[in-house]
């Protein structure tokens, strides 16, 4: 059974000073995007955005996390599952749609990392 039917643990991860949070699968069930806004810390008045994502086909679900310097409005995967946009505003209100994919080209060799494709602004 793939590891998201069972019922064991195979990944932990802590969402603490959390404003909102939200879950977004992957069309096919590949990947878990989990899209949190958290509180300022002491000395700042902006909340803090990021994105992990979880890859739940490999061992151990790891898990990679990506902040995002600017306001999260919409998350969206593509059709085919390995690239999802986001929908940004900046401090100044300007949008942005950046796409991203879950996986990385270096060298001719491909690694699972999340990489920034291109930002539409």
């Amino acid at each position: 059974l793939p590891i998201f039917l069972t019922d064991r643990r195979v990944q932990s991860v802590s969402f603490t000073n959390v404003n909102d949070i939200s879950i977004h699968w992957s069309p096919n069930g590949d990947f878990l995007a989990v899209k949190a806004v958290r509180y300022p810390k002491k000395k700042s008045k902006t909340l803090t955005y990021q994105i992990s994502i979880v890859r739940l086909c490999e061992k151990n679900a790891p898990v990679e996390t990506l902040p995002v310097a600017d306001a999260i409005n919409q998350f969206a995967w593509e059709p085919l599952n390995t690239r999802f946009a986001v929908l940004t505003t900046d401090k100044v209100g300007s949008r942005n749609v950046r796409f991203y994919s879950v996986f990385t080209t270096k060298g001719g060799e491909t690694l699972n990392e999340v990489s920034l494709l291109y930002t539409v602004t």
